[in-house]
C-alpha cells in the first residue's frame, strides 16, 4: 500500500534514477531473463516474502521463480528507522554483472513496492546488461605519426560519488495515518475489591499516526471488576464494579525500532456493587457511585501485522470512596480508598 503524495514522489523519483542508472540497456521483450531467485529479509511489521512475490508476478508474469541456478538473483534487505524502514535491493545476473541500490527511508510497503518495481523491469526485458564488445568489432585505425609531446594538463577533480539517497525528492509533511481498532485488556484492580480484584476491559480504539509526539489516541470501553472479602462468622461480600472506561492519549513516543509508549488521562464512571453473601440479617445489596478522574501510561510491541500486545499502569482519584460494613456491629469488609491504580495487560487491533 502506498501511503502518502510523498511516497509517490520518492517511488517515481527512484525509478526513473534506476531506468538512468542501472548498467543496463532497453532490449526488446523477447529477449528478457525468464528466471529468478529471492532472498527476503525485513522486519516484523513489512509485507512478507509472498507479498513481494506476488507485486513481481504482476509486472512480470511470465517470469519463474528458482531456488537457485537462476539468470536473476535477487536479494531484498530491508531495515527499520524509527515508523520507516529504508531497504538495499542488490541484482546478480548469471553471466556475473550485478549492482546495488538504496532505497530511502519510507514506509515499509513503500519501500517493497519500489524494489518489486525494479525486479518486474529487469524481468520484463526493459533493463538488461549490455554485453561487453567483442574485439573483432573493433575498428582498426590506421597508424598516425607520432604527435609532438605536450604539457600534461592539471588532473581534474574527481567528482563526488552518487548514492540514491542523493537524488532530489520533495520534503514531505509527516506520514499521517488514520487507524481505527478493537482492545481487550485482563486488569488488576487495587480500589473495586479487597486485593485481589481482578476484571476485563474492551472497546473501541482510535488512533491518528504521525512522525511526531504528538499523535493522539483515544479509545471508549466497558470496564467489568470483580471481587470477593469475608469476615467470619457474619459472613461476607461480593463486589461487583461496572463502568465506561474512557481513554485520551495526546502522546506517543516511539522506543527502539518496534515499541511505543502513549501517555493518557482517563475518566471512568459506573457503579460499584456490594451484594451480601451468607450475612444474617442482610438488607439487601448497597452501591456506590464510581467516578474516577487520572493518568495511564501504555507501553505497545507489535505480535504480527495489524496485532499488537500492551501493558498499562494507571493511577486515579475517586470521588466517592465509601466504607462497607455488616451488621450487626459495623464490621468493615472494604473501604474504598481515594486515590488507587490498577495494571492492565492485553491487545490491541488496529485497521489499516
Amino acid at each position: 500500500m502506498i501511503g502518502v503524495a510523498g511516497s509517490w514522489v520518492r517511488l517515481s523519483v527512484l525509478t526513473a534514477w534506476v531506468i538512468a542508472q542501472a548498467p543496463a540497456t532497453a532490449r526488446a521483450a523477447g529477449t528478457a531473463e525468464r528466471t529468478f531467485s529471492v532472498a527476503y529479509d525485513a522486519p516484523s511489521f513489512c509485507p512478507g516474502r509472498e507479498r513481494f512475490l506476488e507485486a513481481v508476478r504482476a509486472r512480470a508474469p511470465e517470469a519463474t521463480l528458482r531456488d537457485g541456478d537462476a539468470d536473476l538473483a535477487f536479494a531484498v534487505r530491508v531495515a527499520p528507522e524509527g515508523t520507516l524502514a529504508s531497504g538495499i535491493f542488490t541484482v546478480r545476473f548469471r553471466k556475473g554483472e550485478h549492482f546495488a541500490r538504496e532505497v530511502p527511508a519510507s514506509p515499509c510497503d513503500d519501500v517493497i513496492t519500489s524494489m518489486a518495481i525494479m525486479a518486474g523491469l529487469l524481468l520484463s526485458g526493459a533493463l538488461l546488461p549490455e554485453p561487453p564488445p567483442s574485439p573483432e568489432a573493433e575498428p582498426i585505425e590506421p597508424a598516425r605519426p607520432p604527435e609532438p609531446p605536450r604539457a600534461p594538463a592539471p588532473p581534474a577533480e574527481p567528482a563526488p560519488p552518487v548514492r540514491a539517497t542523493e537524488a532530489p525528492r520533495t520534503a514531505p509533511a509527516s506520514p499521517l495515518r488514520v487507524r481505527a481498532g478493537l482492545f481487550v485488556d485482563g486488569r488488576l484492580d487495587f480500589a473495586a475489591a479487597p486485593f485481589p480484584a481482578f476484571g476485563v476491559a474492551a472497546g473501541l480504539d482510535g488512533l491518528l499516526e504521525r512522525e511526531s509526539w504528538f499523535s493522539p489516541g483515544a479509545r471508549i470501553g466497558f470496564l467489568y471488576v470483580t471481587g470477593d472479602a469475608t469476615a467470619p462468622p457474619l459472613g461476607g461480600a461480593h463486589f461487583a464494579l461496572r463502568a465506561l472506561t474512557l481513554r485520551g492519549c495526546p502522546l506517543r513516543v516511539a522506543l527502539g525500532a518496534s515499541w511505543s509508549l502513549a501517555a493518557c488521562g482517563l475518566f471512568e464512571g459506573g457503579v460499584l456493587t456490594a451484594s451480601p453473601r451468607d450475612t444474617v440479617g442482610s438488607n439487601g445489596d448497597s452501591k456506590m457511585s464510581w467516578l474516577g478522574f487520572g493518568a495511564a501510561g501504555r507501553v505497545e510491541a507489535p505480535l504480527i501485522e495489524r496485532l499488537a500486545v500492551e501493558a498499562e499502569a494507571s493511577a486515579f482519584g475517586l470521588v466517592h470512596h465509601d466504607r462497607f460494613v455488616l451488621q450487626p456491629g459495623d464490621v468493615n469488609v472494604h473501604t474504598v480508598p481515594a486515590f488507587s491504580g490498577a495494571i492492565s495487560l492485553g491487545l490491541v487491533a488496529r485497521w489499516p
